[in-house]
């Protein structure tokens, strides 16, 4: 029965989450109020309070579900032949989501994020940021990459380039490929060795 109630409750939740994204598409000033996203999920007030506080909570849930999203394919992630390629999929995953999502929402979480102050941590406070530093040092010690400055700086860069690109991306409205450009600027900033190079910059 409380298994039942806790699928239940994340289903709601879940419904709560699309259905924001969903009309952060459809806006065009990205003001999205409660009683507008209850009205499209079909839900009353009471329910919406029972999960988020405002609709920004629902964002904070929407990034940490990207997390998550990550920490799910870890074991598949893993199994790639080469830890550049491992990095590269991780950013992949965290920005292939706001592909999927839109440029609106991504807007909206950087829009967000600024009054956020638990952000002044970035990038160490982000899921990935232990598994992405571990992968840098394994890389540099295979001889992947031949940047040989301290792995925290490099991963800490690999975390800043993607930001700054999925800005750019936000506020040309998808003007370009995000994951391509992406692959291609932290593959620059990890400096494959040649035998690497090629591979990485066409995946």
């Amino acid at each position: 029965m409380a298994d039942n109630l806790n699928t239940d409750s994340s289903n709601t939740k879940n419904r709560i989450m699309e259905t924001t994204i969903q009309l952060l598409r459809e806006s065009c000033d990205h003001k999205i109020t409660v009683a507008k996203i209850c009205k499209e999920a079909g839900i009353t007030k009471s329910t919406f309070y029972y999960h988020f506080n405002s609709a920004d909570q629902i964002i904070e849930y929407f990034l940490s579900q990207i997390g998550n999203t990550v920490q799910e394919n870890m074991p598949n992630i893993l199994i790639l032949d080469t830890h550049v390629e491992q990095i590269l999929t991780i950013f992949e995953i965290l920005d292939d989501r706001l592909v999927i999502a839109s440029p609106a929402v991504a807007a909206y979480r950087y829009s967000y994020l600024l009054k956020e102050p638990n952000n002044m941590n970035f990038p160490k406070n982000e899921t990935t940021w232990k598994i992405v530093t571990s992968l840098v040092k394994k890389a540099q010690d295979s001889g992947e990459i031949m940047n040989t400055n301290d792995p925290e700086d490099i991963a800490a860069t690999c975390y800043f380039v993607s930001r700054g690109i999925c800005t750019t991306w936000a506020m040309e409205d998808g003007g370009f490929d995000l994951i391509t450009k992406i692959r291609k600027s932290i593959s620059l900033v990890l400096m494959p060795a040649s035998s690497l190079e090629n591979n990485n910059l066409s995946s």
